[in-house]
């Protein structure tokens, strides 16, 4: 895989293109925009390509030679991988002063020295300010990708100091194609999981090889058919956060699809095309105000969970509220 193969990221991947072949790359770059449309995935690539051996385009890797096989399998000397880590899930001062001992190093085998820090706006303010001096001379050789979901999480001072380079989402029809053409995925699950992913490639891939329209339906039927929350099922319960997420994802869509039925809305924003019978036959049996109460509050209950409030509580209380 090379840079050519990123999909849905055209603006950012010319511009890193661009940027490379005419040897203008900075060397202080942020990578910004939603989870899981590519960005560590673009990381990879621009490190990949700035050490290729066969002697190519600057943008272009071979995926053959030892260098490119060493850094798609994350084993490169010259390519370090900064991740959050230790109590509070944070990047630490610690790591910066580790990277700032490396940094100053020649490349141990490849052309150029990489230091990629997945989840940026989880620097300690004593890790960003360690970080600022050598964001602002860093060596020749030497480059810095920061990533990050939002540009506003990151500290200015660290901001202000990098090429900014903006990941999006890609549009829902382009990545329900991409996913029957090339992935083979059934067009009603397609759509669902371009919906669902909002459009982040790397979600929907995520949730395809999981199984995600079989593990919906389930989630579906056990919490409006059985509300069997109320027992701690363990398909809602003893789950990481973001899993527990993820379902109130599926149960706000559901909702949301009963929602436009019921007000006779535009049927293609419909998620659960697959269901399309039993949306309908729900609709037809709520009232108005039901549905948009209900809605409202599954969304609300997501908000709680997100904010770290306790998930057996939050779907406890969603239950009970919806029993009434």
């Amino acid at each position: 895989m090379s840079l050519k193969d990123i999909r849905f990221q055209d603006r950012a991947i010319d511009f890193l293109k661009a940027s490379m072949e005419g040897d203008k790359l900075s060397s202080s770059l942020l990578f910004f925009g939603p989870d899981s449309v590519g960005k560590s995935t673009t990381a990879l690539m621009v490190a990949k390509a700035l050490n290729c051996r066969t002697g190519g385009s600057p943008s272009y890797s071979c995926d053959r030679c030892t260098s490119c096989r060493k850094i798609e399998g994350r084993n490169h000397p010259d390519v370090h991988w900064i991740h959050p880590e230790g109590a509070g899930n944070k990047i630490r001062i610690e790591r910066i002063r580790i990277l700032k001992n490396d940094i100053v190093l020649k490349p141990f085998e490849g052309a150029a020295k990489f230091f990629i820090i997945e989840d940026a706006h989880l620097l300690t303010d004593a890790a960003a300010n360690s970080l600022l001096k050598i964001l602002e001379e860093p060596p020749r050789d030497s480059y810095i990708i920061l990533i990050a979901d939002d540009l506003y999480k990151i500290f200015f001072t660290i901001r202000s100091r990098c090429q900014w380079v903006l990941f999006s989402q890609a549009p829902l029809d382009a990545l329900k194609n991409f996913l029957v053409k090339e992935h083979n995925v059934p067009e009603k699950e397609a759509h669902f999981l371009s919906h669902l992913s909002r459009g982040r490639i790397g979600k929907a891939l995520e949730m395809k090889a999981a199984g995600s329209l079989e593990r919906k339906n389930e989630i579906v039927d056990r919490f409006t058919q059985e509300n069997i929350i109320f027992h701690e099922d363990p398909l809602f319960f003893d789950k990481r956060r973001e899993e527990i997420l993820d379902i109130m994802d599926v149960l706000i869509n559901w909702y949301r699809d009963i929602f436009i039925l019921n007000n006779n809305g535009d049927r293609s924003l419909i998620v659960n095309a697959d269901r399309t019978e039993d949306l309908e036959l729900i609709s037809r049996s709520l009232s108005a105000e039901s549905v948009s109460d209900t809605l409202r509050e599954v969304i609300q209950a997501r908000t709680d969970i997100a904010g770290n409030v306790n998930p057996k509580l939050v779907l406890s209380s969603l239950v009970s509220n919806m029993e009434k």
